[in-house]
């Protein structure tokens, strides 16, 4: 495919100048090309860095969830965890905090589908899970499957032998939904250590300094 040079890209992306005002701006354009570089593999900092010239008010924890690692649960299967879960889980927190910052939240405790499943799936080969955590580890690997490979919800459930959804979105993602508190409790525990070792990283950082 050849270049065009009229369509955006890293060198056209117009970010917003730097203010000392408390305005900013965050176009939908500007939230496309941060995800498209972020899939393309750039670095969590780097991206960081361009949200901040970009005078984007995200809170310190926040930016901590974006740049911090993945903290997976101890385990002698994590390095078997496909390299492909990982590449994912920095377009998935980019889009998390995009979505925190439009409804003007300076913290939030949710996380992706390939990062839930990339922290859970050593603990799913070490023992069995209680019922709750192995439906949400179903929900979280078939939903990041069907977006890696291009597949169908409903495909992906096939291809675990399921002709119906055991579990629905609305099962997980709504208050009201069976698996939500647990699902709730997953997710601010993962986010509270990604933050946390980041915190610790910098404490880190500025000592070596």
């Amino acid at each position: 495919m050849g270049f065009d040079p009229n369509q955006p890209h890293l060198f056209t992306l117009d970010l917003p100048k730097p203010s000392t005002s408390s305005s900013n701006i965050l176009t939908d354009q500007h939230q496309q090309m941060l995800l498209v570089m972020a899939e393309m593999g750039m670095d969590k900092s780097a991206i960081a860095a361009l949200l901040q010239v970009g005078n984007i008010a995200l809170s310190k924890d926040q930016y901590r969830f974006l740049c911090g690692p993945i903290v997976q649960h101890e385990s002698s299967w994590r390095d078997t965890t496909p390299p492909w879960l990982f590449e994912a889980v920095t377009a998935e927190r980019l889009m998390i905090l995009f979505e925190e910052y439009e409804d003007g939240k300076k913290e939030g405790w949710r996380v992706g589908h390939a990062e839930l499943t990339s922290v859970m799936y050593p603990r799913t080969m070490d023992a069995p899970m209680h019922h709750e955590h192995a439906q949400i580890y179903l929900w979280a690997s078939i939903n990041a499957s069907a977006k890696k490979y291009g597949w169908s919800i409903k495909a992906g459930w096939k291809n675990l032998g399921m002709v119906d959804y055991p579990v629905r979105d609305e099962d997980v993602v709504k208050p009201s939904g069976r698996y939500y508190y647990d699902y709730q409790r997953i997710c601010s525990d993962i986010r509270r250590k990604v933050v946390n070792a980041q915190t610790a990283r910098e404490r880190e950082q500025r000592k070596n300094k």
